[in-house]
């Protein structure tokens, strides 16, 4: 795991605006394997939860900056963990990873 900021310059970087979109919110959750479309299968966030997070989170541009950020990690740290405190908020933020592709188009 880099720095908390690196990893959400990536991020940014990768959604191509000035701030987190909602699906870039979604790739950071499902690149640190805390959200599945399935709920049932695993204890991850499901998509309303996601969602949700989001929407409690963005700014009045409907993006997230990094204060909404490190704010949505927390709760999803309250939703996966059960409560929203210092040591929910360490296991996401390990659980965080740079941006990954699962479709290779230049080959």
């Amino acid at each position: 795991m880099g720095d908390l900021k690196e990893i959400f310059a990536e991020y940014v970087k990768l959604g191509k605006q000035a701030e987190l979109t909602s699906a870039m919110w979604k790739k950071v959750l499902e690149d640190a394997e805390l959200s599945t479309k399935n709920r049932k299968k695993t204890n991850n966030l499901d998509g309303a939860e996601v969602d949700m997070i989001y929407t409690r989170c963005k700014t009045k541009q409907k993006t997230i900056n990094y204060e909404g950020f490190e704010k949505a990690l927390h709760q999803a740290g309250k939703a996966r963990f059960g409560e929203d405190n210092e040591e929910n908020f360490q296991k996401v933020v390990a659980s965080l990873k740079p941006p990954s592709f699962k479709h290779n188009r230049c080959r």
